[in-house]
């Protein structure tokens, strides 16, 4: 419902919509943002390519926050950063001499985040999603705007740096 408001007329609940699915990306599930997210901005059609880039222009400063690629960008952001920090953090726990009361107690906290997405959305792997968003980029550089190419391009730069 988010990602639809996202493009809705009013342009304030398209601020509000966009801020909450950033947000919901960078502090709760980056996967389930990412995931919804790029299945909605895919189902748009060329003709509203408008709605796609909004007034913004990627490189050139200024707000991405109005067209949906630039939201899409900003959550791709947020699921590779999140992706990087799991990585990081499971690195860590591996190598740490941990009690395993503090194993026990983190593993029954994880337990609980899983069951409560598993409950709504399919749980999505990282090569899916890294396909997926490739597929999104390659997508949207057919497209004949040069603006909605650009964001293409910026897609495909994140996918290709999530190594």
């Amino acid at each position: 419902m988010l990602s639809r408001y996202t493009a809705h007329v009013d342009p304030e609940l398209r601020k509000a919509s966009a801020a909450a699915l950033i947000r919901i990306a960078t502090q709760c599930n980056s996967t389930v943002a990412v995931t919804g997210y790029s299945s909605f901005v895919c189902t748009v059609e060329d003709r509203l390519s408008e709605l796609l880039a909004g007034l913004s222009v990627p490189g050139t400063g200024m707000p991405a926050e109005t067209g949906l690629l630039g939201i899409y960008i900003q959550i791709l952001e947020a699921w590779i950063q999140d992706t990087r920090n799991k990585k990081r953090r499971e690195s860590e726990a591996n190598l740490d001499d941990a009690s395993s009361a503090t194993l026990a107690s983190s593993a029954a906290s994880t337990e609980g985040a899983r069951s409560f997405t598993a409950s709504y959305v399919p749980e999505v792997d990282l090569a899916t999603q890294l396909q997926t968003t490739e597929e999104t980029g390659l997508l949207f550089l057919c497209n004949q705007s040069h603006v909605i190419r650009r964001y293409a391009i910026s897609i495909l730069k994140l996918a290709a740096s999530f190594d």
